[in-house]
C-alpha cells in the first residue's frame, strides 16, 4: 500500500481512505476502513475523468459486470454507490501480493502454479465476458496472488 497523494480524497462515501492499493488508467483503488470494521477495497475514477460520460458509462459497465462474478476467486462486491458525483465500487480487500510482484520475485511461474492459480478464472471469465468487452481484474497490477486460492 502507498500512501495517499495530494488530491486523494479522505473519506469517499462511508469509507475512509487509508491508502493507495494501486491505479491504472480509469481509476485508483484504495484501501479503505468499513464504518462496521475490516477492511475494503475502494475503486473510483480519476478526478480527471469524472465529467467524461464515456468513462463513466464504462465505470457503470465495470460495477454491474462485478456483481455478476461469482465471488470464487476474486474479490467479492460489498457495494457500490455516488459520493458528490464520484461514482465508487467497495469490494471485500484480498490481502496479497500483485501478480507482477510475485513474477519480478520468483521469476516465471511453473506450470503447474499457472495452473492452479488459473483453474476457476477460465471458467468465470467463459461465462462473464462477451466479445469486444474485457476486465482490468486480471491485469498484472491489480491482480493480487494468494498461496492456496482466495483463502
Amino acid at each position: 500500500m502507498r500512501p495517499l497523494t495530494v488530491g486523494d480524497p479522505v473519506i469517499i462515501g462511508r469509507y475512509l481512505l487509508l491508502g493507495r492499493l494501486g491505479a491504472g488508467g480509469m481509476g485508483v483503488v484504495y484501501l479503505a476502513e468499513h464504518p462496521k470494521g475490516g477492511l475494503v477495497a475502494l475503486k473510483t475514477p480519476h478526478a480527471v475523468h469524472l465529467k467524461d460520460p464515456t468513462l463513466r458509462a464504462r465505470f457503470a459497465e465495470e460495477v454491474e459486470f462485478s456483481r455478476r462474478v461469482v465471488p470464487f476467486c476474486t474479490a467479492a462486491v460489498i457495494e457500490d454507490g455516488t459520493d458528490r458525483d464520484r461514482p465508487y465500487l467497495v469490494t471485500e480487500y484480498i490481502q496479497g501480493p500483485a501478480l507482477s510482484q510475485v513474477v519480478a520475485a520468483r521469476g516465471p511461474l511453473t506450470p503447474t502454479w499457472r495452473t492452479a492459480s488459473r483453474s476457476a478464472p477460465p471458467r468465470r471469465w467463459s461465462r462473464c465476458t462477451r466479445p469486444g468487452w474485457s476486465t482490468g481484474t486480471s491485469n498484472p497490477p491489480t491482480c493480487c496472488c494468494r498461496p492456496r486460492g482466495r483463502g
